[in-house]
């Protein structure tokens, strides 16, 4: 539940910043924000205000990024963790049925054992 919120917020954060940068005038003066009304903005903000307010804001969701790039990756890693625990446990008990199979194994004189004295197959000559 933690790692999707996490998530969510970090991708809303990835795309807010690609368009609040892509807003934002260069310092040639062009950018892509003159192509959406850019220059209409700073009449709403103020003659300084528009430029101010994308730089916080902008500043603002880089702080978000990256420490939600940082959660993510401690999440994630916790959670891999967690899951190799469970692969280990399984593991153990594998290996101790194996270890008991083992025991099983008839020891070496017994592997050729002479053959039935009642059968009617002759004895092989020597």
């Amino acid at each position: 539940m933690t790692l999707q919120l996490v998530q969510i917020i970090f991708l809303l954060a990835c795309l807010a910043l690609c368009a609040l940068i892509l807003l934002q005038q260069s310092k040639s003066g062009g950018g892509m924000g003159a192509l959406g009304g850019g220059g209409a903005s700073s009449t709403v903000f103020g003659a300084r205000g528009a430029g101010t307010f994308l730089y916080k804001t902008t500043r603002f969701l880089a702080v978000v990024f990256f420490v939600g790039a940082l959660l993510l990756g401690y999440l994630q890693n916790r959670e891999v963790h967690r899951d190799n625990s469970i692969l280990n446990q399984k593991t153990v008990a594998q290996e101790a049925e194996k270890s008991e199979a083992a025991l099983d194994i008839p020891a070496a004189g017994v592997d050729n054992p002479p053959p039935a004295s009642n059968t009617d197959v002759p004895t092989p000559a020597k």
